[in-house]
């Protein structure tokens, strides 16, 4: 990610999500995180990025259109111009 940024001449940002989606989705279902959200922080602050947006899920946000997310927080929030999915 940061090397395509580099690349393109681009800011790098990550986005996360708390809770796991699943969790949210399926209240019934427990998620084996392979960190704490601790952790994640300490991780996430030594990436070569320019910050992270670390975006609270709520239940209503599944119900919503994907293309209305997209456009929300990463086009009209972080401007984003190019996009990379990871799990």
């Amino acid at each position: 990610m940061v090397v395509d940024a580099d690349k393109a001449r681009l800011t790098p940002v990550l986005l996360t999500f708390y809770p796991h989606p699943v969790e949210v989705l399926n209240q019934s279902i427990k998620v084996e995180h392979l960190t704490t959200t601790k952790g994640k922080l300490l991780l996430l602050e030594k990436l070569e990025s320019s910050g992270y947006w670390w975006l609270r899920l709520i239940k209503r946000w599944p119900a919503s259109k994907p293309q209305a997310f997209f456009d929300r927080y990463l086009i009209d929030e972080l401007k984003a111009k190019r996009v990379h999915v990871g799990v």
